[in-house]
């Protein structure tokens, strides 16, 4: 019988930085409003789910974003805290404007192998990121699992397994990607 692992891939509420173009990286920003309301929605669109399992960024806007989230669902379950899921190093980027730098996050994205300056390269992420992910699919093989973390983590889960991603790769707004993986292969689907 071939296990079906459902992972549903949320980001952090909207924060501060978010809204002022600031590159946060592994930094931190507070919630905005907005960022904790959306949050209580996705809550209500996840009612009734069963997790077997919940992974979160360790951190702050993360963790803030998943207390929302729990609260609205309440449940209580054990959370697995990890920086394995936490956003991409940007190194000296991190607190800049994303206006002002990003010709210099374009050539990273179109060269994934360079680090970003006493940070991370793209290529460092996804194997930090994709190794976690696949030892979560070998644990939790058949099982209901929520994902708590960051833009980059996400879309280089999806680019990961998911071939001919489309244009709805828009965490930014706060949808939810589900993603259903077996030996088949993906289904990705998005609330």
């Amino acid at each position: 019988m071939d296990e079906t692992t459902t992972i549903y891939l949320l980001r952090h509420g909207q924060t501060e930085g978010n809204v002022h173009g600031i590159i946060q990286g592994q930094n931190d920003s507070p919630l905005t409003q907005e960022g904790m309301d959306a949050t209580k929605d996705r809550a209500k669109k996840l009612k009734g789910i069963i997790f077997d399992a919940i992974f979160c960024s360790d951190i702050e806007r993360a963790r803030k974003s998943l207390e929302i989230l729990l609260k609205g669902l309440d449940i209580n379950i054990n959370v697995n805290y990890s920086a394995e899921i936490r956003e991409l190093d940007f190194g000296q980027l991190t607190g800049k404007k994303i206006d002002d730098v990003k010709d210099i996050v374009l050539y990273h994205k179109s060269h994934t192998w360079k680090h970003y300056p006493d940070g991370e390269s793209g290529d460092s992420l996804s194997k930090r990121v994709i190794n976690f992910v696949e030892t979560v699919l070998d644990e939790y093989k058949g099982k209901t699992l929520l994902f708590m973390t960051h833009y980059g983590v996400i879309e280089t889960i999806l680019k990961h397994y998911v071939e001919n991603l489309d244009d709805r790769l828009n965490v930014n707004n706060y949808d939810i990607a589900v993603f259903c993986y077996n030996s088949k292969g993906v289904k990705l689907t998005w609330m």
